[in-house]
């Protein structure tokens, strides 16, 4: 007898797909004579270096007479899913994590990016990938680290500020048009090198359809220590007595700073130069450093030359403002989590610099400026000095320094000042080390009549001095003064 018929599977499996690994399939052929042999045999239709094939399958079932059958079918082992985040170290995918400011240069402590820890469902290594972006009209770059916003100084409770001013950002000395300005926008940009730019939008106190455009760079920063070991003599201008010096950066306004007309000045264009030019102060920046206030500001001190109106002009000037530098803006971090088959996972959060202080700033605006007036007293409240001023005089402050133009003295200036009451006054000038160097005044002085001197340069070499105004009642008040 002759076996010429072939084996049948009694059990044929199926294609299949399956994730990670391939399932167990079972086959069973028979045959009428014989046993069966069943074999495998596989063509790869593809695969990659991750886990992930397809395979053509055929199995021949054999007798032992040599007939055989054959069946096939496909395997494919695929990865489809995504890694799973087990560990995001307590922040919530979409969640904000606030940062505030540890003082008042806005200076913040960004946290480190999370650690996450993520399973992926074939056991396989994952890699965690992570992009930052940061966003906002306030957020740092390459080139700048931190930006503040400026304002008017604060007054006191007396709705002045601590030299008795009405609050004002800037004031241009012995200029034909408005003297004192108030801001209506600006931004100081804080540069990676150290150096900074202030732009500021002012605007006449007395006429609100004329004011300034300025743009002023300063050089790269310096600490006190750094500032006074400089060539030459160095000092800090501290009018109102407030804040402390040696926490303050110091600056030169460059030259290529100016101050361009807008409203009724369009067209007036003055260039700003460092004063005094030996740079013995500073453009300053830091708490009590605007001479208004305690508050964090600046002040700086320049020359001007320009045109205004058409006509020549020249001059000194001031600029104050507080300062807030705790700006807000944000850090958005995103994750890509991907498994060897590229599924990936996202997870995203928000860094929120909040624009607030860890601990309130509440600076003590008070202040004694009984060493130094300063320009002077606007005992009127209306943003000038004059003789108005001298009539409103308190018995608290009989002696009352009106102004001294300009500072620093570089031909001629003029001293002025006021007392409530007749009084016998000593004007004497004082050098840096406390030696009398001439009395440029002693006699009556009349209440409430503005006393006018005139201070020649001539008389005084380079340096710092302060004038001291006596009355024969025990009243004094004092004036620093540049001599150039």
């Amino acid at each position: 007898m002759e076996d010429t018929t072939s084996p049948e599977f009694t059990q044929a499996p199926a294609d299949q797909s399956s994730q990670c690994e391939e399932l167990n399939y079972t086959a069973l052929a028979v045959d009428a004579c014989s046993a069966v042999e069943i074999t495998e045999s596989r063509e790869v239709i593809n695969e990659d270096g991750c886990g992930n094939y397809e395979h053509l399958v055929t199995l021949t079932a054999a007798d032992a007479c040599g007939n055989e059958t054959t069946h096939a079918f496909t395997i494919a082992v695929s990865d489809t899913e995504a890694p799973e985040i087990t560990d995001s170290e307590g922040v919530e995918n979409g969640g904000i994590v606030p940062v505030c400011a540890e003082d008042i240069w806005g200076t913040i402590n960004i946290p480190q990016a999370l650690n996450l820890t993520a399973l992926d469902n074939c056991a396989g290594d994952v890699e965690v990938t992570m992009t930052e972006n940061y966003v906002g009209e306030y957020a740092p770059t390459d080139e700048v680290t931190s930006f503040c916003l400026p304002a008017d100084p604060a007054t006191m409770e007396d709705g002045l500020t601590c030299d008795n001013f009405t609050s004002h950002a800037a004031r241009l000395f012995n200029f034909p048009g408005e003297e004192f300005y108030t801001l209506v926008g600006g931004l100081i940009t804080n540069n990676a090198d150290g150096s900074a730019h202030l732009t500021m939008d002012v605007v006449g106190m007395g006429n609100a359809n004329a004011g300034w455009t300025f743009e002023v760079d300063l050089n790269e920063g310096l600490n006190w220590q750094d500032w006074v070991d400089q060539p030459g003599p160095q000092s800090f201008k501290s009018d109102c007595g407030l804040g402390d010096h040696t926490e303050w950066m110091y600056h030169i306004m460059q030259s290529s700073s100016t101050a361009s007309g807008w409203g009724e000045y369009e067209g007036s264009e003055l260039s700003l130069s460092h004063q005094p030019s030996n740079g013995f102060f500073g453009f300053q920046v830091g708490e009590g450093a605007n001479n208004k206030n305690a508050n964090h500001g600046y002040s700086g001190w320049f020359y001007y030359m320009g045109t205004f109106n058409g006509a020549d002009v020249m001059g000194t000037g001031d600029v104050f403002g507080d300062l807030d530098c705790s700006l807000p803006w944000s850090i958005e971090r995103e994750y890509t989590v991907a498994d060897c088959s590229g599924n990936t996972t996202t997870f995203a959060y928000t860094i929120d610099i909040n624009g607030m202080t860890c601990e309130p700033i509440d600076p003590t605006l008070g202040g004694d400026d009984s060493n130094d007036n300063s320009w002077g007293s606007d005992a009127e409240g209306d943003g000038a000095i004059g003789e108005d001023d001298a009539d409103a005089g308190s018995e608290d402050s009989k002696l009352r320094l009106l102004g001294l133009n300009p500072n620093p003295v570089n031909e001629m200036a003029l001293l002025s000042f006021a007392t409530s009451a007749d009084e016998l006054i000593t004007v004497n000038v004082y050098n840096n080390a406390g030696v009398l160097v001439t009395t440029l005044f002693q006699g009556q002085v009349f209440a409430n009549v503005p006393m006018t001197l005139e201070v020649s340069a001539n008389m005084f070499e380079t340096g710092l001095y302060q004038i001291q105004i006596v009355s024969d009642n025990g009243s004094i008040t004092t004036k620093l003064m540049v001599g150039s």
